[in-house]
């Protein structure tokens, strides 16, 4: 998000005195704020830490790290502040989560929204549930029985209190489970997590007829990789597919978009 601009003067005001420049951009999460601050502002870090607190109201403050390892976790730090633990709130759906140990990503926002546009009253696996990002808006807004599944014991332990959190039990699913270790059949696969090209066997498993949303990472010379990704793996299994859509969600880092291609397996 932008800082507003009676935002920027009251920090600049605040911490003029160590000729502080305050980033023009933030995440907010629930009731935490994550900044990009260089390296440079370390020994000042607690005090433009306390200054974010007061203008935007939050309570804690962590500088923006990056994303590492098989569950995406941060590398960000608390800087000022209380626990990183918070409720964030988005279309009508609570998210509860430790923004110090798990990743929400803001930019993501419309395709959750678009996750609760989808047929109603269907069958999903979401084969990287994580807090539940997309199975809750599946299950709120469509009425779907999902089966979320989650490698993660933190990420699960979060998806099972957003379950009850959301009142969604009777519609969610939670299993903490490798996704290969799974036996089951939906109307749609769910893969939301980069570099799940060795799982599309797995996903095609599940599918008899029906749909899979296949999430990536990629270079923007070769943005169709998704789709002949999921072309040749119907090729090698013998299944008739069609491409439904590809579309960009968002910029991922220079020269890389994040992707998904939905494609139609039938039998």
């Amino acid at each position: 998000m932008s800082v507003k601009e009676e935002q920027y003067r009251a920090l600049k005001g605040r911490l003029s005195h160590i000729g502080f420049e305050p980033p023009k951009t933030y995440e907010r999460v629930g009731d935490v704020l994550i900044i990009p601050l260089p390296e440079k502002w370390s020994t000042h870090e607690e005090e433009i830490g306390q200054a974010y607190m007061e203008v935007f109201g939050v309570h804690a403050v962590m500088s923006k790290g990056v994303i590492r390892g098989e569950f995406r976790l941060p590398s960000s730090r608390k800087i000022a502040g209380s626990s990183t633990i918070t409720t964030h709130k988005e279309n009508g759906i609570l998210y509860r989560l430790d923004v110090a140990t798990l990743m929400y990503s803001a930019g993501n926002i419309g395709e959750r929204m678009r996750m609760a546009r989808l047929p109603k009253r269907e069958r999903v696996i979401d084969m990287f549930a994580g807090i539940g990002y997309f199975s809750l808006p599946i299950a709120k807004f469509c009425a779907s029985k999902v089966v979320a599944l989650e490698k993660n014991p933190e990420s699960f332990s979060y998806l099972c209190e957003n379950v009850r959190l959301n009142n969604l039990c009777e519609y969610v699913e939670p299993k903490n489970i490798d996704c290969r270790d799974y036996e089951g059949h939906a109307d749609r696969a769910i893969m939301g997590y980069f570099g799940a090209y060795e799982y599309l066997p797995r996903a095609f498993s599940f599918i008899k007829k029906g749909y899979i949303l296949y999430h990536d990472a990629v270079p923007e010379k070769i943005l169709e990789r998704p789709t002949e990704q999921l072309r040749e793996e119907a090729k090698r299994e013998h299944r008739k597919i069609e491409i439904i859509d590809s579309r960009k969600i968002k910029r991922f880092s220079p020269g890389v978009w994040h992707v998904c291609a939905e494609a139609l397996l039938y039998p």
